[in-house]
């Protein structure tokens, strides 16, 4: 096992300022993102992913749900209902419905809130052979497309956000060791990300005490205030935005949404009053004002 370098970022230092100080000014230039997961009588991931992935600046962002959260979720301008299976999930019979969506959107976040069933399992497979959008994996979209992985990973245009324990069982599935030392530290756990990434899945940000992205070969740490376990699938619309505002400088837009969470973690823990699920998309708007009122 080779020994792995990597750059880390943190507040007051991004690696890419000119991208985060150069946002697209106009809806249309912001780019168009479809969000694809919920379940009967739970939203709650797929609600987070749309509001961080907004507050992040996205053009325009639509969710696409099971029919079974009609009654749960009411009429909004801001969802598509296709058809749903046994369990209230998203059916394996909604693939030409969400294929023919794609078609409008520039890139497609999937797994928030989708469940495990195997009928999703098999969707979620179709959507990856069949559509060539960008697409951003997270939540349930990892456990369902577990035993698909590998052509997961060889797949063009396909970001993984996950947390820690949840690319140990990607790994498992990629059949790559994981080595685990007693006083390895940080640059024992960049070395399992990286070695991930090299196996197949070769744009990764996992989430954790720190963020590591991993992207073209290139890693990055960007150090956070407390742990973004809990927030990975709201982050992943953060990533999703970036990327999609950024089509043609992937790692740039990795770890610039990196760094949009790490000042937004810092400004949650400064208020003790702050409840970190509820307040975090605030604080990635405020973080953005301040890069506005920023010259790096």
């Amino acid at each position: 096992m080779q020994p792995i370098s990597y750059t880390k970022q943190q507040v007051g230092e991004p690696r890419f300022p000119k991208l985060l100080y150069n946002r697209p000014i106009s809806r249309h230039g912001a780019g168009r993102l479809l969000i694809i997961g919920g379940r009967r009588d739970y939203v709650g991931e797929i609600q987070a992913a749309y509001a961080l992935a907004t507050a992040a600046g996205i053009g325009e962002c639509r969710v696409a749900l099971p029919d079974s959260l009609v009654r749960l979720v009411g009429p909004s301008g801001t969802g598509e209902f296709v058809a749903s299976g046994h369990g209230g999930v998203l059916a394996k019979i909604s693939l030409g419905e969400l294929l023919g969506l794609l078609a409008s959107y520039d890139t497609a976040l999937i797994g928030p809130s989708a469940g495990h069933n195997s009928e999703t399992t098999l969707l979620l497979e179709s959507l990856l052979q069949k559509s060539e959008l960008p697409m951003v994996i997270t939540g349930d979209g990892l456990v369902g497309l577990g035993s698909s992985v590998r052509a997961m990973s060889e797949r063009p245009l396909t970001t993984v956000v996950c947390t820690m324990p949840e690319l140990f069982k990607l790994a498992g599935k990629l059949g790559v060791g994981i080595q685990i030392t007693a006083d390895g530290g940080l640059r024992n756990k960049v070395q399992i990300v990286s070695d991930v990434a090299a196996a197949g899945l070769g744009s990764l940000v996992v989430t954790g005490p720190e963020l590591i992205c991993v992207e073209a070969g290139e890693t990055t740490v960007t150090t956070i205030t407390g742990n973004a376990s809990d927030l990975t699938p709201g982050f992943a619309g953060v990533v999703a935005s970036l990327l999609t505002q950024n089509p043609g400088k992937r790692q740039e837009a990795m770890v610039s949404a990196c760094y949009l969470a790490a000042m937004a973690m810092q400004y949650l823990a400064e208020d003790s009053e702050a409840h970190v699920t509820t307040n975090f998309e605030m604080a990635i708007a405020r973080a953005l004002r301040t890069i506005d009122d920023e010259s790096f």
